[in-house]
């Protein structure tokens, strides 16, 4: 009698913790039916777009089939029409953009560069002077002004950061305190991979390359930068 018992109290709790479970399965799904959608975030706090693309409430959403006919718009494959981008997250216009910690690929082309404008030494020099202290780290700012939509500026101002990686920053080999050289000069645009990108050359040999993306219709852009046709840094150019 007392192993009855034991057995049927047994199966009493168990079909109990079963029944409870079921319970709790079938209020969380709402009789079957899948769980909510994770919503992605929209507005200005939503992820900022790869070049040539436009962040609106279907996400991030290429602009191309849209410029001419509803310029800085994104094109809805689904739907086939073009929707807006968000408020407070459309394409920048200022053409302002910023890229820090370049990755320095070559630092004997950098100091080459740096030393054109008489800022540095590259051989047989020490100290402060010498060009070996700066090109081991830099920042690319780089402005143009009216640039909207897919209209490409004749001309963009270039700030090269060296020695460290962000404006304000200190040169790592230098003690605190040292500035950074921070040479500024113009270079003349032109379109580059088919009218996708572009180009600008500058002072003694410098050219830089954007592969895809313009300024007013991009939030971000890789950069190639070059000394006398040798690539010497590499970078992401942010609007700011």
């Amino acid at each position: 009698m007392k192993a009855l018992a034991r057995h049927t109290f047994w199966v009493f709790g168990l079909t109990m913790m079963v029944a409870s479970m079921v319970l709790v399965g079938c209020g969380s799904n709402d009789g079957g039916t899948p769980g909510p959608s994770v919503i992605a975030p929209i507005g200005p706090q939503a992820a900022i777009c790869p070049a040539g693309q436009v962040n609106t409430s279907y996400g991030c959403l290429y602009t191309s089939s849209c410029q001419g006919i509803y310029p800085g718009y994104g094109w809805l494959p689904g739907e086939n029409r073009c929707v807006p981008p968000l408020p407070g997250v459309t394409a920048p216009t200022s053409g302002t953009f910023l890229a820090r910690d370049l990755q320095i690929i070559n630092e004997a082309n950098f100091g080459l560069f740096l030393e054109s404008f008489g800022l540095c030494r590259t051989y047989w020099v020490l100290g402060n002077t010498d060009c070996g202290s700066y090109s081991h780290a830099g920042f690319l700012a780089l402005q143009t002004s009216g640039a909207t939509g897919g209209t490409l500026p004749s001309l963009a101002n270039l700030t090269l950061g060296a020695g460290a990686g962000y404006p304000g920053g200190r040169n790592k080999n230098l003690s605190t305190g040292r500035q950074i050289l921070a040479p500024s000069f113009s270079a003349n645009l032109s379109p580059a991979n088919n009218s996708n990108g572009f180009t600008g050359r500058g002072p003694y040999g410098f050219r830089f390359v954007v592969n895809n993306g313009l300024p007013g219709n991009s939030y971000q852009m890789n950069v190639d930068l070059e000394f006398n046709g040798a690539v010497f840094a590499r970078g992401t150019l942010i609007a700011q």
